[in-house]
């Protein structure tokens, strides 16, 4: 619990010195647009394209976050030994995949591609990896387990960052912060109540019903923010 505590604190000391003069911050004769008010902000169509869709997604994630262990104990008979070994995979990948994306991200905008459109599409393409959760209720080998799990974990990850950066795409700079805070309080609000439920249905029914259901919940998502590109109340670009 400390060596955790004072390596966020030595990041976070760091992330203050590295922002001095970071190459991002506006310019001192730059006037930001006044932020609007939350429920202003209700108004707009992309935004609560987005609202939506976390509020489809987040919940799985967290659930995969909260219930990862107690899966590998019940279902594929992992000891708390065999737990340290491997749960600490996942988080692991995905760290590295999301950095991977993001370089990914940059080098595609260099190029010219349109942001909103870039992490639309790349938003699509992880999607294709929901199915695999489907396997999961039916896997018991740790090996496979785990690997399936990585990868469903790493896109739950990734679109928590694509829908992120989304905000900053339809939205103005002076609405980002608050924008962000909606998008992610709706998401909250919907896993509370996802991981209410999940124990008693687990006591009930076991993982199938919740991990089946889990899978559908990011496609659904993407099918709410796949236009968001070309929806014509989106922030213009360079705003």
């Amino acid at each position: 619990f400390i060596a955790p505590g004072l390596a966020g604190l030595g990041i976070a000391l760091a992330l203050r010195v590295a922002d001095s003069g970071a190459p991002f911050k506006p310019a001192a004769d730059t006037v930001a647009a006044p932020a609007a008010a939350w429920r202003e902000m209700l108004h707009s169509r992309p935004l609560r394209r987005l609202i939506v869709a976390r509020m489809c997604s987040d919940p799985f994630w967290f659930f995969l976050f909260y219930w990862q262990n107690a899966y590998l104990q019940e279902r594929v008979g992992l000891t708390l030994t065999d737990l340290g070994k491997w749960t600490w995979i996942p988080p692991a990948f995905s760290v590295a995949a999301t950095l991977g994306l993001g370089v990914l991200i940059d080098r595609l905008i260099r190029r010219g591609q349109p942001p909103p459109q870039t992490r639309l599409r790349l938003l699509g393409a992880i999607t294709l990896f929901a199915p695999v959760t489907l396997l999961l209720p039916w896997l018991r080998d740790p090996v496979a387990s785990v690997c399936a799990l990585t990868l469903v974990y790493a896109m739950c990850n990734a679109w928590l960052l694509l829908t992120n950066l989304l905000v900053t795409d339809v939205m103005p700079a002076g609405s980002v912060g608050t924008a962000f805070g909606l998008v992610s309080a709706c998401g909250g609000l919907t896993s509370i109540v996802f991981n209410l439920v999940s124990g008693p249905l687990i006591d009930a029914v076991g993982h199938t019903v919740i991990l089946t259901f889990g899978a559908l919940l990011h496609p659904c998502a993407w099918l709410v923010v796949r236009r968001l590109a070309s929806d014509p109340a989106a922030k213009p670009a360079g705003a």
